[in-house]
């Protein structure tokens, strides 16, 4: 078992009641290490004139999500139809 870096100061603070001192190593012995997110990427699908309208796909680690923006109700009905048809042939 390895030896503790602050364990002077530990020592010291218990010696002297100091309970804040104990309690900073304290939690600082049982807090788990902050696992990193995945990184976010975003592929632009379609380059549009209109800046406000976009067509993009975001991954993040094992999720994916397809981002459509002004589009119209005939385009959003096409897209419907060729997901719901892509996932049948996928999961069917």
């Amino acid at each position: 078992m390895a030896l503790r870096d602050d364990r002077d100061d530990l020592i010291t603070g218990v010696e002297k009641g100091d309970v804040d001192v104990v309690m900073v190593s304290l939690r600082e012995s049982v807090k788990q290490p902050k696992t990193k997110a995945p990184r976010t990427e975003v592929i632009q699908l379609v380059k549009f004139d209109d800046k406000i309208k976009h067509a993009r796909k975001r991954i993040k680690g094992r999720d994916v999500s397809y981002e459509f923006s002004r589009l119209t109700a005939d385009q959003q009905k096409h897209l419907d139809s060729v997901i719901e048809q892509a996932m049948s042939e996928l999961f069917s």
